[in-house]
């Protein structure tokens, strides 16, 4: 398989994954602000610019940055 194939075989893995935990959150959980969560989330979470993020956003970025296999 060529080097093509593979990195769009990865990026369509990893669009399913996320598409697959939107659809499983609640629209409560997947808006609810990192700021509402316990304090080691806050800080494993937290932004270097201060601002505040949506739990989705996080979820979305863990499974990009473990190529779609996050475990959630």
């Amino acid at each position: 398989m060529d080097k093509d194939l593979l990195f769009l075989n990865g990026s369509l893995t990893i669009m399913k994954r996320v598409y697959q935990e939107l659809c499983r959150l609640s629209v409560d959980d997947a808006i609810r602000h990192v700021s509402e969560l316990d304090d080691e989330t806050k800080l494993l979470y937290a932004r270097k610019d201060g601002k505040d993020t949506l739990w989705f956003d996080v979820v979305a970025e863990d499974i990009i940055c473990l190529g779609g296999d996050s475990g959630y």
